[in-house]
């Protein structure tokens, strides 16, 4: 049985048991690659990658579907002779700026086309020497230690002197000063997260705000509503809501919390102003100028990130030394080594970046 199929496999152009596995087992290490905290935005390299094994997934999938003659009716186009009549649907290139949630999202359906995949090959005894564990009359078996899913976190956000992540699993988990109740994590489950100067904020499963710690300037009053990112900075917050606008609230002295009209993919509250990207890549600030000079370079980019008077952004060009800071310079924090990157996010007096090879740049005062 086992030849029989992969022929079938050769024979349809889906050579995938092998690679597929494989593939999934580094991008299942991707689940726990933190985001820097601030950096919304991650590369769409990640995304198209991730995109392809979804469709690549699927095709096996239908292979078995068809072969074996079970759930046919999900099968796009049908069966004919025991092959799908249809290629397995890939999607259209990613537009705009993805974000950890959208890593997310597709990493937890990998894992669940690999599971539904692993039960196909030990129901009908196929390609079961790649099920992990192996198979018991019939069953994939189940590991007996706990997944580590259940306790690595997968987005990591700083403040001034506490931290907060995101587990696999959903769930928060923070650290440091607590003076504030700014480390008291709420229960329930959550897609992004951010911390302020004395504050946290976090965008629930269902896409709505919650907020927790010090509220001296209304900044964890956060509005009703559904919304796709959150930034949390100095007495202010801003977040976008599903139809890409944006809405802040908190301290309010310099206009920092006034955004303007329009759509945006990224937002980032700073001090005493904040900055987004449309979905033209266009920068867009608001606040103080004098200076923390928010209103920056006129170019086009993935990615913002406020310090204590200074910004640093990704340029959407990646022929280029893409990452470009202006504003406070007096520890070094505005300049940036040349490369490509694909993170970014900005501290007091100094700044980080994720380059394209994955490894960390930093620039600026080492002890702020």
């Amino acid at each position: 049985m086992y030849w029989e199929v992969m022929t079938l496999v050769s024979r349809c152009q889906l050579r995938l048991a092998v690679p597929v596995f494989a593939a999934v087992s580094v991008l299942a290490t991707a689940l726990f690659w933190p985001v820097i905290a601030g950096a919304q935005s991650v590369a769409l390299v990640d995304i198209a990658a991730r995109d392809q094994l979804i469709s690549d997934q699927e095709a096996l999938l239908n292979v078995y579907r068809c072969r074996f003659d079970i759930d046919t009716l999900i099968v796009r186009g049908g069966c004919v002779d025991g092959q799908p009549a249809r290629q397995a649907t890939l999607t259209d290139p990613f537009g705009g700026t993805p974000n950890a949630n959208e890593i997310y999202v597709r990493d937890s359906l990998i894992a669940s086309q690999e599971s539904l995949l692993n039960a196909y090959r030990c129901r009908f005894d196929i390609d079961t020497q790649i099920v992990p564990n192996g198979c018991a009359n019939g069953q994939p078996v189940e590991s007996d230690t706990v997944p580590i899913q259940t306790t690595e976190s997968t987005i990591v956000a700083s403040g001034w002197d506490h931290s907060c992540a995101i587990k696999a699993d959903g769930s928060i988990v923070c650290w440091g000063n607590n003076g504030h109740g700014q480390s008291d994590a709420p229960p329930g489950q959550y897609t992004a997260i951010d911390t302020g100067g004395i504050y946290s904020c976090a965008i629930r499963i269902d896409s709505t705000i919650t907020c927790w710690g010090y509220n001296g300037d209304g900044q964890t009053d956060a509005p009703s509503g559904q919304y796709t990112a959150i930034s949390a900075g100095n007495g202010s917050s801003c977040a976008i809501r599903v139809d890409n606008t944006i809405a802040c609230w908190g301290r309010n002295d310099s206009r920092q919390a006034d955004p303007p009209s329009g759509q945006y993919v990224a937002v980032e509250a700073g001090t005493w102003s904040s900055c987004a990207i449309r979905v033209d890549n266009t920068l867009t600030c608001w606040g103080w100028s004098d200076r923390a000079q928010p209103f920056g370079p006129k170019d086009k980019f993935t990615a913002i990130a406020a310090g204590f008077g200074h910004w640093c952004a990704i340029r959407a060009d990646t022929t280029i030394a893409n990452i470009v800071c202006w504003g406070n310079n007096d520890s070094g924090q505005a300049d940036p080594p040349s490369g490509q990157y694909t993170a970014i996010s900005a501290g007091n007096y100094h700044s980080c970046a994720i380059r394209a090879d994955r490894t960390i740049a930093c620039w600026g005062s080492s002890t702020d």
